[in-house]
């Protein structure tokens, strides 16, 4: 088993960013810390939906959208505060999925953990 670098696994270290802020959302903070979280997951997910698309499929592009979309700032969702609990904590676990998502040293295999996950094959185009 090789070192694990940002290069293997680039998703590491802002998934792992973005995943602490939403657990830490569960406590109670001043709403700049919302609109920070909410600015910091956007731009996250918009990342990771544009480079995961060849790797993993659009089960998982779609998800990062829905992610960006919920957490866009520019046009916020307001909901109650037990509601954003329950997504921040799904957020939160497809962020730490995401991050240990690792790409192969040839870029055309990825795999979560251990297991490897589908990836798009040239039947798929």
């Amino acid at each position: 088993m090789g070192q694990v670098t940002t290069e293997s696994r680039p998703f590491l270290i802002p998934s792992l960013v973005v995943a602490a802020m939403q657990l830490a959302a569960l406590g109670d903070w001043p709403y700049g810390y919302y609109m920070l979280l909410r600015l910091v997951t956007c731009g996250v997910a918009v990342f990771i939906a544009l480079n995961i698309e060849a790797l993993k499929g659009k089960t998982w592009v779609v998800a990062f959208w829905i992610i960006a979309a919920v957490f866009n700032p520019l046009i916020p969702i307001h909901l109650t505060r037990d509601i954003w609990r329950g997504i921040d904590i799904v957020t939160a676990v497809l962020f730490i999925t995401a991050a240990f998502w690792r790409i192969s040293s040839d870029n055309q295999s990825a795999s979560a953990f251990s297991h490897s996950l589908p990836t798009k094959s040239d039947s798929d185009v």
